[in-house]
């Protein structure tokens, strides 16, 4: 039973698919009547074969010249598909009905069945009762009409005179038979009988009965309804113009006349569709009495508009040959590419096509149009969880966010921003944001012109989970960028190799041309008095190659190598800032960022790169109010992932220093001030290793006072005064339950995740000697500290 019903479904959907093809030919049929209304009628007629064909024939050929949109605008998987959806071939059709198809008819997990094979399976029955309905009708007015004309008199020939019928027709298929009333007069009937036979002699006693018959089966769809009717009015007028040609034009007002004399209620006959009665007298009687001869040329270029139609109607859309795409929904996908992000549809369209994490549930999208950047903000629904386990840093949670994301920034043209905000309900939504600068550096590519085809488009998405996976891959190994030092062989044509300074080990090997305009004591042959800044990406490789100040400059250069150090890729000085650098390093293979010392204001001085190294610009970096007495210089940034930190060290007037960072979250296209990244890290890392002791207190509070630091080889010391205490209610009261004096301690960081991560924590017993806050140490000054002296709480 169940294969039945499978045979079932699959026939009415290739049906449909017939129907649907066959009403574009309609449509067209309809047109072309307009078009060619002073062309013989039996044109008309002809045309109308196109229609029966499109519903006979489910095969045909291809063409160039086809104007039909779709030949399966429904296939055959739609019955089992996951995310059921058409193909029209109509754009803005799709976009309309896939998203009511996608919202109502998407199976659940727990379905046993598909809601849309449920539906085709429930229409399909419909529609066979409708057949039946249309049969039994057809059968019950044949018999009715049948006996009414027994009792017919034979006149002559084929023709029958009755009393039981008002208005003549031709009854019979095999052996027709034409049927007079008695009431048509005798002047009317020579008229009458001839067009009757020529109805017989044009077999329209055949195209009637099988044009009902192609409509009992396509009852369905409302355009071969309409098809019917205007195919019997053709007949009809078609069969009066070749009478009046026969008998000439002097005899056209008697032939109306007898026209009217037969015209009676069109139901007595109609309601028989196997008999062929009169039909748009009206019309008819018009057409007749304006009826002149068409001249010749009109008559041919009729027949040659119809042969055109038959191409372009009856041949199926020509498919690309043999394209093959990796991504199957490419070419779906490139159907909604559009210029602006206020297309509502096609933007929709494009999201309901892409596959995010299946505990995300979407919900809706937002278009930001009214002011520069445009952007796309897309809502998912989470549990609190799912929302936790999202806003991390890790690689396998971002990259199918990103991946979408460069995906969307290719189809829709003018956007520069995407958000995809995971909702939990409580009012404290995660963000994961992207720009278009930051993506396209990623990638590699102007995403917007390199997706101007499905098959470019198809490439593209390779290239973007390629480049994506492997920027985040790389990214997540914590490598220190240098400063290295370097030694020159003894030849001047290089390679030289980078070595650490601590231990001496090897790292890379870089080109001697790095060098070129140089000072010649900077590239003699043994250790040479410079420094590297490198590190890899991937097959991302950079080095950047300094050397010390001379008058608040000095000399710099870069390269950059696509295959792992075995070619490489040397930069052009002149394009660079001229000054000391202070470090450098690399968000991905187009994103790149070189420090500099302070010397004509304050700074930061930080050069960045968005071609991988062959242009540099300063960036521009706004100062907050608190920060801008400061001097500062740039250090080393980090990255991992789109998560990045860059160190700036601060001087103050009186030559004491410290630390503020700069944090981004898209690769380093944008950056906000976290200038108490250190403090905050302080105070998460204490009340955590407290509260692990104390579990006593409803809520805790710490102080505590940074009386230095110092950083070595991505390792950052900090000497630091503290106090802790753990407060409850009692009797309404808020008393302290427990906690400590001023106690010193030291904590150790290291840069993780784009952050500050605490790796320990040492509180000195009475008498240990755990060191001081050296020469070396930057110290906040009084103000600072004071400033940083502060009481936070947390709830246990």
């Amino acid at each position: 039973m169940r294969s039945n019903n499978m045979r079932l479904e699959e026939l009415f959907v290739n049906l449909l698919n017939m129907s649907i093809t066959a009403g574009y030919v309609v449509v067209a049929v309809i047109l072309l009547r307009l078009l060619l209304r002073k062309a013989p009628r039996w044109i008309s007629c002809s045309l109308w074969a196109l229609v029966g064909l499109r519903l006979l024939l489910p095969f045909s050929f291809e063409s160039v010249m086809s104007l039909i949109p779709s030949s399966t605008t429904v296939t055959p998987d739609i019955l089992y598909s996951a995310e059921p959806a058409i193909g029209s071939g109509v754009p803005t059709v799709n976009s309309v009905v896939n998203p009511t198809i996608a919202g109502s008819l998407t199976p659940a997990v727990t379905d046993s069945a598909s809601p849309m094979q449920i539906v085709i399976s429930i229409a399909g029955i419909v529609w066979l009762v409708g057949i039946l309905a249309m049969v039994l009708y057809s059968a019950v007015t044949y018999v009715r009409l049948r006996r009414k004309v027994d009792s017919a008199i034979l006149l002559r020939n084929n023709v029958y005179k009755s009393d039981a019928i008002s208005s003549p027709f031709v009854l019979g298929i095999v052996k027709p038979r034409i049927y007079l009333p008695f009431a048509v007069g005798e002047v009317d009937s020579g008229y009458v009988i001839s067009h009757e036979q020529t109805h017989i002699r044009r077999k329209d006693h055949w195209i009637k009965p099988f044009g009902f018959l192609l409509l009992t089966v396509y009852w369905f769809n409302p355009l071969m309804w309409v098809a019917y009717v205007l195919l019997c009015r053709d007949i009809e007028v078609a069969c009066d113009e070749a009478v009046i040609k026969d008998i000439g034009g002097n005899e056209k007002k008697a032939y109306s006349l007898a026209l009217l004399n037969c015209a009676v209620k069109r139901r007595n006959i109609a309601m028989c569709p196997l008999a062929f009665g009169e039909v748009g007298i009206k019309e008819r009687v018009k057409n007749v009495l304006n009826y002149k001869k068409p001249a010749f040329w009109i008559i041919i270029v009729a027949v040659i508009a119809c042969i055109v139609a038959g191409i372009c109607l009856l041949s199926n859309p020509k498919e690309k040959a043999n394209t093959s795409y990796e991504h199957p929904n490419a070419e779906q996908l490139f159907e909604y590419r559009t210029a602006y992000v206020g297309d509502n549809s096609a933007v929709g369209n494009i999201i309901s096509l892409l596959e995010f994490p299946t505990d995300v549930k979407y919900d809706h999208i937002e278009l930001k149009t009214s002011a520069e950047p445009y952007g796309v903000d897309v809502y998912f629904s989470v549990t609190p969880e799912v929302k936790a386990a999202y806003n991390t840093s890790e690689p396998d949670h971002i990259d199918v966010f990103q991946e979408n994301a460069c995906i969307m920034f290719s189809l829709i043209g003018n956007a520069d921003k995407v958000t995809f905000r995971l909702d939990d309900g409580t009012g404290n939504p995660a963000d994961m944001q992207f720009t278009r600068d930051w993506v396209e550096s990623i990638v590699g590519a102007d995403l917007w012109s390199e997706s101007d085809s499905a098959e470019k488009l198809d490439s593209l998405i390779t290239q973007i989970n390629e480049h994506v996976k492997s920027a985040y891959a790389s990214a997540a190994e914590d490598i220190s960028t240098g400063p290295f030092v370097e030694y020159v062989k003894d030849t001047n044509t290089g390679p030289f190799d980078v070595y650490t300074k601590e231990n001496g080990t090897y790292i890379m090997s870089l080109p001697m041309s790095l060098f070129n305009d140089f000072p010649a004591n900077h590239w003699e042959p043994g250790w040479m008095n410079a420094d590297v800044y490198c590190g890899s990406i991937d097959n991302f490789t950079w080095a950047v190659v300094c050397t010390g100040p001379s008058a608040g400059t000095g000399n710099e250069n870069v390269c950059t190598s696509s295959d792992g150090g075995k070619t490489w890729w040397v930069g052009d000085r002149s394009a660079m800032y001229s000054g000391t650098v202070t470090g450098a390093g690399f968000a991905s293979s187009k994103v790149g960022f070189m420090s500099y010392r302070y010397f004509v204001d304050h700074g930061p001085e930080i050069s960045r790169t968005l071609d991988g190294g062959k242009t540099w610009s300063r960036m521009t970096v706004d100062i907050p109010d608190y920060l801008k007495e400061y001097r500062m210089t740039p250090l080393v940034p980090t990255f991992t992932g789109n998560s990045g930190i860059y160190p700036i060290e601060l001087y103050d007037n009186d030559g004491n220093t410290s630390t503020a960072y700069l944090a981004t979250e898209d690769g380093g296209m944008t950056w906000q001030w976290k200038g108490s990244a250190l403090d905050e890290a302080v105070r998460s890392a204490f009340l955590k290793d407290n509260q692990t002791g104390y579990l006593s207190g409803e809520c805790a509070g710490e102080g505590h006072i940074l009386l230095g630091q110092k950083e070595k080889s991505g390792i950052i010391t900090v000497y630091v005064l503290t106090m802790y205490g753990e407060y409850g209610f009692e009797d309404g009261n808020f008393v302290k339950v427990s906690g400590s004096g001023i106690i010193p301690a030291v904590f150790t960081f290291t840069y993780s995740d784009g952050g500050l991560v605490c790796t320990k924590i040492e509180y000195p017993e009475d008498g240990q000697d755990m060191g001081t806050p050296s020469e070396n140490c930057s110290r906040p000054n009084t103000g600072v500290g004071l400033y940083l002296l502060r009481t936070a709480t947390s709830r246990i």
